[in-house]
């Protein structure tokens, strides 16, 4: 689709130096027309805001001329503190200690709910996207739970029901209780697997 194209491709990287996954960009096959978004903000401080953009000469300096038009700019010194932060050591060490209990989140979760016959595809980031048989059905079930999720409709253009969970804080003694009121509000029957 894309080769037949002169669509431009902007690839928003929001988790960053999170992801287990090495930075896979369409840019390898359509160089001209990509802009990669490198964002830092999830890894190194949302209150940052702070990205990097690579693409052609010729694409980010039209992306700068828009940004310089309006009031968006970028603080140097967060640029700096960023690039130090990027360079030392002791904080690299802590973002991979990061990286490495989001995916253990993120697989503790998979499997408790694997356990209960909802297995999801392993993928990357700080949530899990879940099918539901009604977005406003699971948001009054698990918020009667005390369990706060993103409704689909926010995250998605697609008409599909589903429910985004957060693993970012996911407290791994109540896992097994979150895990049972997941199932419940995607529409299934309750049923646990000890083989699993």
């Amino acid at each position: 689709v894309l080769a037949q194209s002169a669509t431009l491709i902007v690839e928003d990287d929001g988790i960053g130096d999170l992801s287990r996954w090495p930075v896979w960009s369409l840019g390898r096959h359509y160089p001209q027309r990509t802009l990669h978004v490198h964002s830092f903000s999830k890894a190194y401080g949302p209150d940052l805001r702070l990205a990097v953009v690579s693409g052609t000469a010729e694409l980010v300096k039209r992306l700068q001329s828009w940004r310089n038009f309006g009031v968006s700019w970028t603080s140097r010194i967060l640029q700096d503190a960023v690039a130090w932060m990027l360079s030392d050591a002791p904080t690299q060490q802590r973002i991979q200690q990061a990286k490495a209990t989001y995916a253990a989140r993120r697989q503790q979760l998979l499997a408790a709910l694997a356990r209960r016959g909802l297995v999801q595809e392993d993928r990357d980031g700080l949530s899990v996207m879940l099918p539901v048989a009604s977005e406003q059905y699971a948001m009054i079930t698990l918020a009667a739970r005390g369990i706060t999720v993103l409704p689909g409709e926010r995250c998605s253009i697609n008409s599909g029901q589903f429910i985004r969970v957060s693993i970012a804080r996911l407290p791994a003694d109540q896992l097994d209780s979150i895990a049972d009121a997941l199932v419940i509000a995607c529409g299934r029957e309750l049923s646990i697997s000890p083989d699993l």
